[in-house]
């Protein structure tokens, strides 16, 4: 970790403590967002106690690209990780299905005591907030 400063170096060593006290699953979309916190978590020496999951929820012709694309950076990084496929409920809202689908698959790979660690950014708030703000 040398070529890091000195504030992301505190950032990498504050995720190693945590990653001692209880195991860890990043849920991994294989985004940018995610990507950069697995290759983080990587680096603070952390992939051999991470388990990493990817959910692919078959919504797009590409997703099993996708899906082998996360396969192969987990690898990459030396992580451990699945692919969790789910199915969606027919009839249900899209969204709303995705996301319950989602959280089933995360819920039944996190560790008894352990984390689940999500890469979210300021704009992923917003979208999340701002939809449930606004009447009707």
């Amino acid at each position: 970790m040398g070529d890091t400063n000195a504030h992301e170096q505190a950032w990498l060593e504050s995720l190693a403590s945590i990653a001692r006290a209880r195991p860890l699953t990043l849920a991994f979309s294989g985004g940018l967002d995610s990507s950069f916190l697995l290759a983080s978590l990587a680096r603070a020496g952390l992939a051999p106690q991470l388990r990493v999951v990817h959910v692919d929820h078959g919504l797009q012709l590409a997703s099993a690209d996708w899906a082998e694309h996360c396969r192969q950076r987990m690898a990459e990084l030396g992580v451990s990780g699945a692919v969790e496929r789910v199915l969606l409920a027919p009839g249900v809202n899209l969204e709303a299905g995705a996301r319950r689908a989602r959280y089933a698959a995360l819920a039944r790979t996190v560790s008894p005591g352990g984390w689940l660690v999500l890469a979210r950014h300021r704009d992923d708030y917003a979208e999340t907030v701002l939809p449930r703000m606004m009447p009707g």
